[in-house]
């Protein structure tokens, strides 16, 4: 039977938090849609209107053009070296490009960052807070991050600890926040704007909800405050905020300022001052208010939610703070390349004298304008009728109108078991295709955005999704990347003598994606991973993830409920497990891989450690399987994979495989077989055995790290269970769509009789030919110094050597108080400038020693022989220090 995950026995805190921007009434919305695809002419409309959610381009809005150009030069870099590009680009999107790859360490965009961002981005998105607000910014306060909503997620994270925390939070607000603080079990203490006074925030309100939570013995950490206003739409007065820096700085609160619409302010009268300018006008230093400032390039005039780029920007915390921050942030390694560009050139727009500025000025003031405007027929439209009143939208995206609902609708709506909003806003569906989002999910009435009446707007938007949901033809990865970033490419008459690949059905950079992905672009990805294993696949137990790390914590999010529950884990294994386990509060039981029988999985060993972590009160909830090995390198044979699959099914077991290293096999012997493959061959269907597959876009011969593409494949579970799965999934939005395409590039690459598929193959057997070189030239390298023993490289890009240290190098480890070797990989460093990871890190047999050490790819290059003899040079010289 298939293992036994319930709504019942999944994490309390999953359940409790609501996301009502893409809950219920979304939900329905995506049901009739498919309706309409599969039975047109059904319902009383041909088309749903999503007006649920700030998401423009969706809905027709163009990016904007500058932006666009810059990101096409920096994903295909080629482009700067051909004459053709000065006739299609302007000359200081050409500049910029050129700088922003200047900052990159080997114009990788491709490569994993610092997990703050890019130094050089990071710089320039300071710059442009300094220009904003007249005070010094310190790149080193800058988290570049996949949007606003991971820094919201990361703060929560570390401020909430326990039910006893909390965080004061507008009503109506943003539901992302009430869902992070259920998500991480904190208390949500509400403080409520004033519909009357414009939505303003009142002090002796806020003060009177601090006092009250603090009477009932709730820590209250931070303040939260959105302005411009979501879902309201209003702008705080200067004095306002001036109060608000007072009270947190007065009640020792850190200031969660969340100024994502900081560029959409609609009225004369208002302007916007972020919190950082009036904390330092009003002369608070450093030291004085702890402060964290978000921004998205979601928002704005740009619009561009689809590209998953923002930053935190985080002053007044002390130095150990930080490095918590740091760490929080590492975990998912670094934000995705792309939006951290577009965060840099959004903080940093054309200026005067710039050859685009003034077709970017054109631009940027006609969607502002154009948004003013429907705000202003909106409100007008409102107001007119029966029941209705709604103030004026003098920022952000949204109008949050009042209705007064007749008695016999609200007892209607009790009947039903629906909230009075919500059974209004499902009526409105299912009358008119349009969505909106009822106030109860806000803590208020009904919720309507402000493009609501724009029909020519919502019928693109129907086309945008018709041709994203066309099955694209395949593409070299970085030509079909840098055509969706700047799709105006496909219409000039030059861009064939650029680009090798057709030019047709290349999908659209939708940012309207559901929060599983783009549904066409996770049909494709169906169909390469049944292509794969020769059993079918189903697109919607595909949700497409900013690489595999947020879905191995999404994951734990939903399976570990506190401390008694387990995973079984391999060690050694990635770090990331451990991390993310330790984040949630679980319990890790370890079974350890076999480095003599080239680190295979012993099921005895297994049915020990399960044996044990049950016997001690411990609810083991499932098993993680590296397939292949990360560090040890090594690739499950097929039998040991079946024994596996079984055990799980047996014990009732989420198995949970990480196959992000399936392409990079270097042993004849051994061939990839994805876990799926092996359950469904040996007769177990969907109900048998629950299963959740990652992979991602970082590994395999493609490396694109940077990109933070991936994916999870969920099957087994219940519809009840899915739906909070992708509960989960939507706290995010969606993950970057750049990522997304290149996703289903990998599972779908160019075909024999495709132009590029020569040039293509070429290139992926080159790739996977050195690593396999390399790998070997290596594991013979190690296996010939004196204590060191290494296993073959059979898979993904490591090798992980054992080393018999000497007494004396232990000895000296432990004086220093460091592990032995880590103590051994800190010499290496220190005399040759090698970094490689000790084995302590993964976790490792107690008395033995490893380091994990990464193939590199192009053995022809310098570095491999220099690596090699360096490390050679260093091992010998340090035996011989320290011989017994």
């Amino acid at each position: 039977m298939a293992a036994s995950v319930t709504v019942e026995n999944l994490n309390p805190k999953v359940l409790k938090c609501e996301y009502a921007v893409r809950g219920e009434i979304v939900i329905h919305a995506q049901r009739l849609q498919q309706q309409l695809q599969t039975q047109p002419g059904s319902l009383p409309f041909d088309e749903i209107l999503y007006c649920n959610i700030g998401n423009p381009q969706s809905l027709g809005q163009q990016p904007v053009t500058f932006f666009r150009e810059v990101l096409a030069l920096c994903d295909h870099p080629c482009l700067l070296e051909k004459e053709e590009t000065k006739s299609l680009f302007s000359a200081d999107a050409i500049s910029r490009a050129k700088q922003i790859l200047a900052t990159i360490p080997g114009r990788a965009t491709g490569a994993y960052s610092h997990s703050q961002g890019i130094k050089g981005l990071r710089d320039a998105i300071a710059a442009g807070i300094m220009s904003r607000d007249g005070f010094p910014a310190n790149a080193d306060d800058i988290f570049i991050t996949d949007g606003a909503s991971p820094g919201v997620h990361m703060m929560m994270q570390l401020l909430i600890r326990n039910e006893k925390d909390g965080i004061l939070c507008p009503i109506p607000q943003y539901p992302l926040y009430s869902a992070s603080i259920a998500l991480h079990g904190g208390a949500l203490v509400p403080y409520y704007l004033n519909e009357k006074t414009g939505w303003g925030l009142e002090i002796s309100d806020l003060k009177m909800q601090l006092e009250n939570a603090r009477s009932k013995g709730i820590d209250v950490r931070a303040l939260v405050v959105i302005n411009p206003g979501n879902p309201t739409g209003q702008v705080l007065a200067e004095d306002n905020q001036y109060d608000i820096v007072k009270f947190c700085k007065n009640e020792g609160l850190v200031l969660l300022a969340d100024e994502v619409y900081q560029e959409n302010i609609y009225v004369d009268n208002k302007k916007f001052n972020s919190f950082k300018k009036i904390v330092r006008s009003m002369g608070y230093g450093e030291d004085d208010l702890p402060l964290v400032s978000l921004q998205s390039v979601s928002k704005g005039y740009y619009g561009e939610c689809g590209k998953r780029g923002g930053y935190m920007e985080i002053t007044g915390f002390s130095a150990p703070v930080r490095e918590q921050i740091y760490k929080i942030a590492s975990v998912n390694l670094c934000s995705n390349i792309t939006g951290q560009i577009l965060a840099s050139l959004v903080m940093n727009p054309p200026k005067v004298g710039d050859e685009s500025y003034a077709s970017y000025k054109a631009e940027k003031d006609g969607i502002l304008e154009s948004l003013a405007r429907r705000a202003k027929a909106l409100e007008d439209a409102f107001n007119k009728l029966e029941g209705f009143s709604c103030n004026k939208a003098e920022g952000a995206m949204y109008l949050f109108p009042q209705i007064l609902l007749p008695q016999k609708a609200i007892e209607a709506a009790k009947a039903a078991k629906k909230a009075p909003d919500a059974f209004y806003a499902l009526r409105l569906l299912e009358s008119t295709g349009i969505v909106v989002v009822p106030g109860s999910g806000f803590g208020q009435v009904l919720a309507l955005a402000d493009h609501l009446g724009d029909n020519a707007i919502a019928r693109r938007a129907q086309c945008i999704q018709n041709e994203i949901e066309a099955e694209p033809e395949s593409h070299p990865f970085r030509e079909v990347l840098a055509l969706c970033d700047y799709p105006h490419l496909l219409e000039q008459s030059g861009t064939n003598s650029l680009f090798r690949s057709c030019l047709y059905g290349i999908p659209l950079l939708n940012p309207g994606a559901a929060a599983l992905g783009t549904e066409g672009l996770r049909d494709i990805i169906a169909a390469g991973i049944a292509a794969r294993d020769n059993f079918p696949c189903n697109a919607d137990d595909i949700f497409l993830t900013d690489g595999a790390a947020p879905p191995v914590h999404m994951m734990m999010h939903l399976l570990i409920r506190d401390k008694k529950d387990g995973i079984l884990c391999p060690v050694p294994s990635h770090s990331l497990y451990t991390s993310a386990m330790l984040l949630q509060g679980a319990t890790l039981v370890p079974y350890f891989l076999d480095e003599s029988r080239g680190w295979g999985v012993s099921m005895s060993d297994l049915k020990k450690q399960l044996d044990s972590a049950r016997s001690m009160g411990v609810f083991v909830r499932g098993l993680v399987v590296i397939n292949p090995g990360n560090p040890t390198g090594h690739v499950l044979v097929e039998e040991n994979q079946r024994e596996i699959v079984d055990f799980c099914r047996n014990e009732d077991l989420v198995l949970l495989a990480d196959e992000v290293y399936q392409e990079n096999i270097y042993a004849d012997e051994k061939g990839f077989h994805s876990f799926k493959k092996i359950a469904r061959s040996m007769g177990y269907g969907e109900g048998d055995i629950s299963l959740v597959s990652f992979h991602s876009v970082s590994n395999g011969y493609y490396g694109e790290c940077g990109r933070r593409g991936g994916y999870m494949e969920v099957t087994g579970f219940n519809s009840d269970v899915k739906k909070q799965v992708y509960k989960v999934v939507s706290l995010s939005s969606c993950s970057n769509i750049s990522g997304q395409i290149l996703m289903s590039l990998v599972m779908n690459p160019p075909q024999v009789g495709d132009e590029s598929y020569a040039s293509y193959q070429a290139e992926r057997d080159g790739v996977l030919s050195s690593f396999a070189r390399c790998a070997e030239a290596m594991v013979r390298s190690f296996n010939g110094l004196e204590g060191v023993t290494c296993s073959e490289a059979e898979g993904a890009v490591f090798v992980f050597p054992s080393v018999r240290l000497p007494k004396k190098a232990v000895a000296a480890a432990e004086a220093s108080n460091t592990q032995p070797d880590a103590f051994y990989a800190l010499r290496l460093l220190e005399t040759t400038g090698i970094v490689v990871v000790p084995g302590s890190v993964f976790g490792q047999m107690h008395g033995t020693w490893h380091f994990r050490c990464t193939v590199l790819p192009h053995e022809e290059k310098k570095t491999m022989t220099v690596i090699i003899s360096s490390f050679v040079a260093f091992h010998r010289a340090f035996m011989e220090e320290f011989r017994d």
